[in-house]
């Protein structure tokens, strides 16, 4: 009677713990999939009928990333931005290819796309700030994590079951359903569960003091007085940014408040910096129309264009936020698993 107990106790806390991980595995990647694989594909497809118009290459930069195998191994990326122009709009490009990782190696047959040149632009005709240098289906980073995830997601859920339908084969032939060291494996189980917390709130907690002033700083804008304001100029510019120069989204606007006009191109707050003007946001907004800007009452000379981005900043920074509170909910989850097992044991 007590080897029958025994032989129906099923998964032991080991298996039972990988298992979970693979069902969770595997609804990341039906979550990946239907967030990034299925509108790239989409997209690459659909932009084989995309309209074209002449382009000016910008920026180009390479960028080299070497193997920390000795030096072996390395990989070249060509960062490539162009500007062109639809309805009469300036736009800033930065897709060689659609796809998300997709990139272009230097070699030296392909001497093209140098900066300064000209270049065949297709864009999206809904969405004219979407846009790409080359048409049709691309290999990129979408497909290959869904692939590895799905297939780690079914090794995680379906091996464990197969070992443990082998191991109580096994153990009733012998006669003994005895499993040793099932105490030991509940101990660590929950070590490994202890860590994860640990790690956990230990990273929750560095982002929360880190991303403290920020947070505070954008909530303030909830507060800003809306004030009517104008459009003077909108498009592209080169500036320096760490260093660097960039192209980047510009939209300069011009306001009344007090009798006076204050004249600004501060676009949006986000979590850590503010936030620039996308293709969007400068084909949207031209030279002469009207919004509705925000504007500090306690230094009128403060204002931001749009508060959209800003809440869907926010939005970036719970997802972001996801990453310890996923590592918590894993070590809860191992060390519950553990203490089960121990004391099963």
């Amino acid at each position: 009677m007590h080897t029958r107990r025994q032989t129906r106790r099923g998964l032991s806390g080991l298996d039972l713990a990988f298992t979970l991980c693979g069902i969770a595995l595997l609804i990341a990647t039906l979550i990946v999939t239907v967030a990034f694989t299925i509108p790239i594909t989409s997209e690459s497809l659909a932009s084989s009928s995309w309209p074209s118009t002449t382009g000016k290459i910008v920026e180009r930069r390479i960028k080299t990333s070497t193997s920390s195998q000795g030096g072996k191994g390395s990989s070249t990326q060509v960062i490539i931005k162009y500007l062109y122009t639809v309805d009469g709009v300036e736009l800033l490009g930065d897709r060689p290819a659609i796809g998300w990782g997709s990139f272009w190696k230097i070699n030296s047959s392909n001497p093209s796309h140098q900066l300064g040149s000209t270049a065949d632009v297709y864009y999206n005709p809904e969405a004219p700030w979407k846009s790409t240098l080359r048409t049709g289906l691309e290999f990129n980073l979408a497909f290959f994590f869904s692939l590895v995830m799905v297939v780690l997601g079914l090794l995680f859920t379906f091996l464990p079951i197969h070992a443990a339908r082998k191991k109580k084969e096994r153990l009733a032939k012998a006669g003994d359903a005895s499993e040793p060291g099932r105490k030991l494996m509940g101990v660590m189980l929950m070590a490994f569960g202890g860590i994860g917390v640990t790690f956990g709130l230990i990273l929750g907690l560095v982002m929360t003091i880190v991303l403290k002033d920020d947070v505070g700083q954008t909530n303030q804008a909830r507060t800003w007085i809306p004030v009517e304001g104008k459009v003077i100029t909108s498009g592209f510019v080169q500036m320096e940014e760490q260093g660097e120069n960039i192209w980047s989204g510009r939209i300069e606007y011009q306001y009344e408040l007090n009798d006076r006009i204050y004249t600004s191109s501060r676009y949006a707050l986000g979590v850590g910096r503010d936030l620039k003007p996308d293709g969007e946001a400068v084909h949207g907004y031209r030279p002469g129309d009207l919004a509705t800007v925000h504007v500090n009452p306690m230094a009128p000379e403060d204002a931001v264009f749009t508060l959209t981005p800003f809440e869907e900043s926010w939005g970036m920074f719970w997802i972001f936020m996801l990453a310890p509170a996923c590592m918590l909910c894993c070590g809860l989850l191992f060390a519950l698993t553990g203490l089960f097992t121990f004391l099963r044991g």
